[in-house]
């Protein structure tokens, strides 16, 4: 397998893997999550927004076997805008996503090594990430692979 920046000719892989994410997110808390219109997502990652519009250090890394593109994260290089937290950058993964049919098989690590190292390379000090509760799998996965509790989101519905 090799892990490197995605072309653009992969948007529509990637897309497909986004998907498998979204339909499984959608099924984990459907009053939080849905599926969107795929036309959407496309544009999203053909026009690079799946990024904040400011964030000028970002990547998309795809995993790639024999049989093409598997898995993907998307992140980016911040700084805290609390000014009480430390003033360090630190990478955020706003997306990572392994195909259905690939998930279990070492491709999610990979991933995470991987956008690990970038960040390295763009000087950040940590990693940062959100998993949603009702996805003990997902938690259980970063926690395997060195991640742990930071803080808590709270959420109230109005």
């Amino acid at each position: 397998m090799t892990i490197r920046p995605a072309a653009s000719e992969e948007v529509d892989r990637i897309v497909d893997i986004w998907f498998d994410s979204a339909e499984h997110h959608a099924a984990l808390e459907p009053g939080r999550y849905h599926v969107p219109a795929r036309e959407s997502i496309v544009e999203r990652y053909r026009s690079g927004s799946q990024y904040p519009a400011e964030i000028s250090e970002r990547i998309t890394l795809v995993a790639e076997t024999e049989t093409g593109v598997v898995g993907f994260v998307d992140a980016w290089i911040d700084t805290p805008f609390d000014p009480m937290h430390q003033p360090m950058r630190y990478c955020f993964v706003a997306d990572l996503a392994v195909a259905q049919s690939q998930r279990g098989s070492g491709i999610g690590e990979q991933l995470m090594q991987a956008v690990e190292e970038w960040a390295k390379t763009h000087a950040a000090r940590f990693v940062v990430l959100e998993a949603n509760v009702h996805n003990p799998r997902a938690i259980a996965f970063y926690q395997r692979v060195g991640y742990q509790p930071a803080s808590t989101t709270l959420l109230r519905w109005l």
